[in-house]
């Protein structure tokens, strides 16, 4: 007989052949709702704790993923999402209420390098932690909450999950805020399509820029250089003067690092001295 202690093994040769048979289903005990597994480890659960002579379990509480407590609206953006996006909600009562927006976290991580650091498979981040024990335990979807426009919000996610699908027509107000939103999680580049094609074509009309001046945010976002020099001459020669108290403007988060408002001065002499009121998100 050969020794053991000599014996070698091949480390060319691997058998991985059960994980074709590896179904991935989470296994729940019938009696206490625990996860499992495989087959194999809740019966032996079954058999330790849930037997006539087994000693006494103590009920499992199963994690809680709504961390909205005051949340009384949900809009399915994505049947089968496995996250909620939640965002405050004005209410003419002054309660304090969300909606959450179920969305596909891969969508959201493929389309945008800040929400890859958030929910990406290798980010380190307690949502993305969190997400991936949701996935592995089959609890209902992790509720991440933000604070963002509520509209524009519902306008990127829309697009994003569906490209094909039509979008309502939206104003400058949305607009505004989907650039700023664009800005901040750095979706540019995905909603580039859906910008020339609902914004564009109303920016190309020089009227739109009369009180409108955050079309300098709109078309510094997505890289209309034509409007941004339109928009950029028709501030400095019709919006900047004595008659013009101030220029409320939403300058890209990349411009300035951080929030800020500027107070106007009492009268604007020079170039230098525009009255502008800038602001960001």
């Amino acid at each position: 007989m050969a020794d053991s202690s000599t014996q070698t093994w091949s480390l060319e040769v691997s058998d991985d052949s059960w994980i074709e048979d590896w179904d991935m289903k989470i296994h729940r005990c019938s009696h206490c709702d625990r996860p499992f597994v495989s087959a194999a480890r809740l019966a032996q659960h079954v058999q330790a704790w849930h037997t006539g002579l087994a000693p006494v379990l103590h009920p499992y509480r199963k994690p809680s993923s709504d961390t909205g407590a005051g949340s009384d609206e949900l809009v399915v953006i994505a049947p089968h999402g496995d996250l909620f996006l939640s965002v405050p909600k004005r209410s003419p009562k002054h309660r304090r209420t969300t909606v959450r927006f179920q969305v596909i976290s891969s969508i959201l991580w493929m389309a945008s390098r800040v929400f890859s650091s958030m929910f990406g498979p290798t980010s380190r981040f307690q949502e993305a932690i969190v997400l991936r024990r949701s996935h592995i335990t089959g609890f209902p979807p992790v509720v991440v909450a933000l604070d963002d426009d509520l509209e524009a919000l519902k306008f990127v996610l829309t697009a994003l999950h569906f490209p094909h699908r039509p979008l309502s027509s939206p104003d400058y107000k949305l607009m505004t805020e989907v650039a700023a939103l664009c800005d901040k999680y750095e979706l540019q580049q995905s909603l580039q399509p859906v910008a020339d094609r609902y914004f564009l074509p109303i920016g190309m009309e020089i009227s739109n820029f009369n009180r409108n001046p955050n079309w300098l945010l709109i078309s510094y976002v997505f890289g209309y250089e034509q409007i941004f020099a339109a928009v950029s001459k028709y501030i400095i020669l019709r919006l900047t003067g004595t008659q013009q108290a101030y220029i409320d403007c939403r300058i890209p988060a990349k411009v300035t690092g951080m929030t800020r408002v500027a107070p106007p001065p009492p009268r604007a002499q020079s170039l230098t001295g525009c009255p502008f009121r800038t602001q960001t998100r």
